[in-house]
């Protein structure tokens, strides 16, 4: 049997925020020990958090779901947070 597909799993914006979360896991198992469980639980769950506000309102009205897609602008910012402290690691 196959796994219904969902219309926002097509989306860019839902895609790129999977990868975010990803990219959030991996940055933060690089963390000093002592941030666990403050600041790196903190960015795990405002990253899981952006796909998961897609997927539910996908199920809204258009203009419902198109605020929830406004969070692109947010999930773009939050990219260039991970990647800054990307490199601040890596230096």
């Amino acid at each position: 049997m196959e796994n219904p597909k969902f219309k926002f799993e097509e989306l860019t914006v839902y895609q790129e925020s999977l990868d975010f979360v990803d990219d959030v896991y991996s940055i933060t198992q690089k963390f000093p020990k002592d941030k666990s469980y403050g600041l790196t639980s903190q960015y795990k769950r405002a990253s899981v958090s952006i796909p998961l506000n897609i997927a539910e309102g996908a199920g809204d009205t258009d203009a419902q779901f198109n605020r929830y897609l406004q969070m692109r602008g947010i999930l773009q910012k939050n990219v260039s947070f991970a990647q800054q402290l990307q490199k601040g690691k890596d230096s």
